[in-house]
């Protein structure tokens, strides 16, 4: 064969895999919008002899059972525990924020140690226990919030979610 009908006949059949391409996308196109499913092949079902299965999605059954919802009682006990953790740690932090307050207005004690040193380890060792229970509180804060959001989006009045 000659070498110029080789490169036309080359550029013949790419133009008609495009167009059969473009057609096959169409094609497609119009089986999403009817909801009909099409067939595919899983590479998973190709086997060493060389057969293809062709293969579709299993069908979706509707569950007989009704979607479980979570109780307002589990809502009600995340609360609460959410509630206790928050009282807890305020208490405990308005109790750091005192020994602060008292350590650091503490007279300067004489003695072979120097106070600067135990004081200043003192006080920042309660500085870093402040801020780490700040930072908890708040993470216990946004806790909070998502579940009474959850399970206000899942239908129980806020009447209902007092604990």
């Amino acid at each position: 064969m000659r070498p110029k009908y080789a490169l036309f006949l080359m550029l013949l059949s790419l133009q008609s895999l495009s167009e059969l391409a473009k057609k096959e996308a169409e094609r497609r196109k119009l089986l999403d919008q009817q909801g009909i499913e099409a067939k595919r092949i899983d590479q998973r079902d190709l086997s060493g002899r060389g057969n293809v299965t062709l293969s579709s999605p299993p069908p979706k059954v509707p569950s007989t059972e009704p979607e479980k919802k979570p109780s307002l009682e589990r809502y009600r006990t995340q609360l609460r525990n959410l509630d206790s953790g928050i009282r807890r740690d305020e208490e405990r932090l308005a109790s750091l924020r005192k020994r602060l307050e008292i350590e650091k207005d503490a007279p300067v004690r004489l003695g072979r140690r120097g106070r600067s040193t135990t004081v200043e380890t003192a006080t920042k060792r309660l500085e870093n226990q402040i801020l780490e229970l700040e930072i908890r509180l708040k993470r216990l804060r946004e806790d909070r919030l998502k579940t009474y959001d959850a399970a206000r989006k899942a239908g129980f009045l806020p009447g209902e979610l007092k604990t």
